[in-house]
């Protein structure tokens, strides 16, 4: 599948070391290589972590094609109203077709 429909709008990416990046694609090739601007890294704790959640800015950003495991459209709206590092964010997934992200008071987000 060509990323090329994903130009110019907000992606995550996860990749193979584990790490969630989250940023605009600006431009991708034929072996996956990408770069992304506005570039944030989210480094999600488990609940039981004494230490929070939080977002590491990287602004443009390389992504060798070998490393990147997923990438997915962020539905921008939802996105906008999590705030990363203060609530406790539990991640769902429900088989391979969305991940929710929970909220610690019990309240459910949409699909990303």
């Amino acid at each position: 599948m060509s990323l090329q429909p994903y130009v110019q709008k907000k992606v995550m990416v996860l990749t193979s070391d584990g790490r969630s990046l989250v940023g605009t694609l600006l431009s991708c090739d034929q072996l996956t290589n990408m770069v992304l601007s506005n570039t944030i890294e989210r480094i999600i704790r488990p609940y039981d972590d004494p230490e929070k959640s939080r977002e590491v800015e990287h602004g443009l950003y390389l992504l060798r094609g070998d490393t990147v495991a997923i990438v997915g459209l962020v539905d921008e709206e939802l996105d906008a109203r999590i705030n990363w590092s203060e609530d406790e964010i539990l991640l769902h997934v429900d088989g391979f077709k969305s991940v929710e992200y929970w909220y610690a008071e019990g309240t459910a987000g949409g699909a990303a």
